[in-house]
């Protein structure tokens, strides 16, 4: 009752702003989401002197304890007070990274608003995301050259009008890469530390089952992270809780929960994981190797044998790494200990391949802020009036 009251004053209090307040809003889902967010808030009311209001699903949510001017936080829960928020939004753009918008959880609003989709990873966009999952957005901010020809792709397929598609980049990695220079690097332990974290669902790393593999690297010596999806833990509980009832008691396995910030990344030499984004993360910004497990693909698009485009994650695995199939997980200390041999390497091409496949490296944030601020001045509620 106390969450409610909360959400519902938040509301009132959004809804009495006034239109300039209003005119950028951000939406996130959760407290695992503003750092998508945070850099490009910081750029927009530091830099450019723009106000950003931000809604969040989440009581928990880092963003509500910002006491910051120019930055206005709101609880609006995920219930039906998002519902009334959402429908009856006034705002110049709308931000997100909330695929599917207007399909599943909450419709568009009955007033004029921009809304542009900031995407959350550098996957493409037509595999692992359901169809037609940006076709409500009006403008979409691209990570790279990959995801402008899918997006372009997917107007052809579905008969649509060219979205305003803007080449921005992927400002949690820049955020990462600035984390990973303030972080020492790995070497400074005597063991190999490799990071596993899946995507999720039927067919992830977990819910397979990696007992073979958890073995093979805790009795090879190397010091293990579990970073399990978000997910994971909601919806196939039962996978964590055994391999926390058989591997909980070994001293060279943690889990990522228990470690602080992004650190478990630029800690790790490696990463293993199945077809999840955190790979380009990793790679892309602690430039070092990822071991993929080959699992089936997890194609959750109906109308992925549409696309001519071959998805990123498909076409850069054996470039970022090595591939190893489920039932060779036995192999993987062995394998691990040959990626982890020349970090030099992988530094240089990783490196290289960031800079091919994401748009403005090192700069995103900035470029996103300055896109977010111009289609901001363009559009908004006309009047105070509500």
């Amino acid at each position: 009752m106390r969450n409610l009251i909360k959400q519902f004053r938040d509301m009132r209090r959004y809804f009495r702003a006034s239109n300039q307040i209003r005119r950028i809003v951000f939406y996130s889902e959760g407290p695992s989401y503003w750092p998508y967010f945070e850099d490009i808030s910081d750029h927009l009311i530091d830099r450019l002197g723009r106000d950003v209001c931000y809604l969040t699903s989440s009581a928990v949510d880092p963003a509500l304890a910002i006491h910051k001017s120019g930055f206005h936080p709101f609880y609006i829960g995920s219930s039906f007070i998002r519902s009334i928020t959402m429908i009856n939004l006034r705002a110049g753009v709308a931000v997100m990274t909330a695929p599917d918008l207007g399909k599943l959880y909450f419709r568009k609003s009955v007033h004029p608003v921009h809304y542009i989709y900031l995407p959350h990873n550098i996957n493409s966009t037509h595999m692992v995301f359901r169809e037609r999952a940006f076709n409500g957005y009006d403008s979409i901010l691209c990570v790279g050259p990959h995801q402008l020809a899918e997006h372009q792709e997917a107007e052809k397929i579905y008969g649509l009008s060219p979205r305003n598609l803007i080449k921005i980049g992927y400002p949690k990695l820049d955020a990462l890469r600035k984390s990973n220079r303030e972080i020492t690097a790995p070497g400074s332990e005597p063991e190999t530390c490799v990071m596993i974290a899946p995507s999720w669902g039927e067919n992830s790393l977990f819910s397979f089952g990696c007992d073979v593999l958890l073995e093979n690297l805790l009795d090879a010596g190397f010091r293990v992270i579990l970073r399990p999806h978000r997910d994971t833990g909601v919806d196939d509980p039962a996978s964590l809780a055994r391999i926390r009832s058989r591997f909980g008691g070994r001293e060279n396995l943690v889990w990522a929960r228990d470690l602080v910030s992004d650190d478990p990344y630029f800690g790790a030499h490696a990463l293993i994981t199945d077809w999840s984004g955190s790979s380009f993360s990793f790679a892309f910004g602690a430039e070092r190797p990822v071991l993929f497990i080959d699992m089936p693909k997890k194609i959750n698009n109906k109308d992925f044998s549409k696309f001519n485009a071959i998805p990123l994650e498909v076409s850069l695995r054996a470039e970022m790494g090595e591939i190893l199939s489920a039932e060779r997980m036995g192999d993987a200390a062995k394998i691990l200990k040959r990626l982890c041999s020349d970090p030099d390497y992988w530094s240089r091409n990783l490196s290289q391949l960031r800079r091919t496949w994401c748009y403005n490296d090192g700069q995103s944030a900035e470029q996103a802020a300055a896109a977010i601020a111009e289609l901001a001045a363009r559009t908004g509620p006309k009047s105070t009036a509500q």
